[in-house]
Order: C-alpha cells, then sequence, then structure tokens
C-alpha cells in the first residue's frame, strides 16, 4: 500500500491549517519591522507596546489554531500534503518561541 503525497492540500481543514501557517507568518514579519520600545518587563510591555503585544497574541493563537487544524486534518481526514506537514512544523516551532518569549519578558530580571 503506497501512500501518495501532495504539494498543495485537499481537505478543508487542511486548507484551513495552511491559511494559518501563513497569517502566523503575516504576523511575524509584520511583529518583525513593527518599532516598539525596549527595556519593558511583564504587563508594562503591553501597557507601552499596545500594538506589539496583539500581534504577539495574534501570532500565538496563528500557530496553536494551525497545529490543531493540521493534526486534526492528518488523522482525521488522512490528509497528506506537504504543506500541511510544513505547518506543523512550523507551528511546532513558533508555539515554544513564544512561550520562551514570554517566560524571558516576565521573569528575566536581567
Amino acid at each position: 500500500m503506497s501512500v501518495k503525497f501532495t504539494f498543495l492540500p485537499k481537505t478543508k481543514l487542511g486548507k484551513w491549517a495552511v491559511s494559518l501557517m501563513l497569517a502566523g507568518w503575516v504576523f511575524f514579519i509584520v511583529g518583525s519591522v513593527l518599532p516598539w520600545q525596549p527595556g519593558y518587563s511583564g504587563m508594562e510591555f503591553f501597557v507601552q507596546n499596545p500594538l506589539q503585544g496583539i500581534i504577539s497574541l495574534l501570532l500565538l493563537a496563528a500557530g496553536i489554531g494551525s497545529f490543531l487544524t493540521a493534526i486534526n486534518s492528518v488523522t482525521r481526514d488522512k490528509e497528506r500534503s506537504l504543506l500541511v506537514f510544513l505547518a506543523i512544523l512550523a507551528a511546532i516551532y513558533s508555539i515554544p518561541s513564544f512561550v520562551g518569549s514570554l517566560l524571558n519578558l516576565f521573569f528575566y530580571q536581567g
């Protein structure tokens, strides 16, 4: 029995997963080029940089949503698209990165 891989997703959940992954990349790029004021920690960061904080939360939501829909698409709908597997890998990378950023923001005292 051979498994046939495609590049583009065929299922609705697979397309959602790839769309959320692309949205996460857009949020990452926009968040990277926006000016922000360094030196704040904790909730003070969100007060002084509200747009940066909102984009960071949207990036996390896109990463978690992409991961959950991609996993659901692969397990339930038997999606075998390379872009869906890329969405899983990108989400696996983005979620710990965001958690690490939060830990640095709230608990680093340097």
